[in-house]
């Protein structure tokens, strides 16, 4: 005898399938609807440029700031050529004025060690012309550039004495070891300093 054939209605499961659909679709607006559509929120457009956000009006409509190098590209990007600084200005800057004192100090703190006290020279790991009694010193330019930019193997001085000590320097030795009566200015060394700041002295290239 045959078992009896077991037999399903579609209604039920179409019903069941249609509540939980509904169901769903509640969720589904109660979740998210209320962001659908909303005029106040606007998200900003990212384009390559830094510094841009997502912008709320309700919260102080805050505005994307770009940040400096987005601002600097923008710069560049409208003139054509990139910003330059400011050119220094032309100077006779001295970097390290450590002397100090008189002409006579400052002959001791920079010169005697090479040249001797008084002036009279040295021999031995270099020639050091001696100073005291010198023909050479008789024309105030010759000393004022030796000091001032150096030569062979004397030092220039340019960059670590003023325009005074240097001066000072040159008239000890013309008049106190010399016998010389005309005086160096500070106005005579200036004349003869150049006017840009990064001007060679001997014994700074060769170093």
């Amino acid at each position: 005898m045959a078992s009896p054939q077991k037999t399903f209605s579609v209604l039920p499961t179409l019903l069941l399938s249609l509540a939980v659909g509904a169901i769903l679709g509640v969720l589904l607006l109660l979740l998210f609807g209320r962001h659908v559509g909303n005029p106040d929120t606007v998200s900003a457009v990212n384009s390559g440029m830094a510094g841009t956000t997502v912008i709320n009006k309700d919260a102080g409509k805050e505005a994307a700031q770009p940040s400096a190098e987005a601002t600097s590209t923008t710069a560049t990007s409208q003139s054509g050529t990139a910003a330059q600084p400011e050119a220094l200005p032309l100077s006779q800057t001295v970097t390290n004025t450590h002397f100090t004192g008189t002409g006579q100090e400052i002959y001791v703190q920079a010169c005697q060690s090479c040249h001797q006290a008084g002036g009279v020279g040295a021999k031995g790991a270099g020639i050091y012309p001696p100073l005291a009694n010198n023909p050479k010193l008789a024309t105030a330019a010759y000393p004022e550039t030796m000091v001032l930019f150096g030569n062979g193997g004397m030092l220039g001085f340019g960059h670590y004495m003023d325009d005074q000590q240097i001066a000072d320097v040159v008239n000890y030795i013309r008049t106190e070891l010399n016998k010389n009566t005309d005086k160096v200015t500070p106005e005579d060394i200036k004349k003869l300093r150049p006017t840009t700041p990064d001007y060679t002295i001997f014994g700074e290239a060769a170093g």
